[in-house]
């Protein structure tokens, strides 16, 4: 993964999911990937307007991939990774 690559994910729980189905879209968030150059870790930067993720803030959050997709799982969404 490089930086700009894009996460997409969805989830079929909640009012998200009737947005999605209603707007025709095929998922209901979207990432970036981001890869700092200093130590080449990988990192998902993405936002929320709800509390979600290891601290459980909203707002703009950079998390470790491993992390990342550890909570996607655990939260039950399908993920795709779209190169750029």
């Amino acid at each position: 993964m490089n930086t700009g690559d894009v996460l997409i994910s969805r989830r079929f729980t909640g009012h998200t999911t009737e947005i999605m189905l209603i707007s025709g879209a095929f998922a209901n968030h979207a990432a970036i990937v981001y890869r700092d150059p200093d130590s080449s870790a990988v990192f998902v930067l993405d936002c929320f307007e709800d509390a979600w993720g290891a601290d459980g803030r909203p707002g703009v959050k950079k998390t470790l991939i491993n992390e990342w997709l550890q909570i996607a799982e655990d939260g039950g969404y399908e993920v795709a990774l779209l190169p750029l």
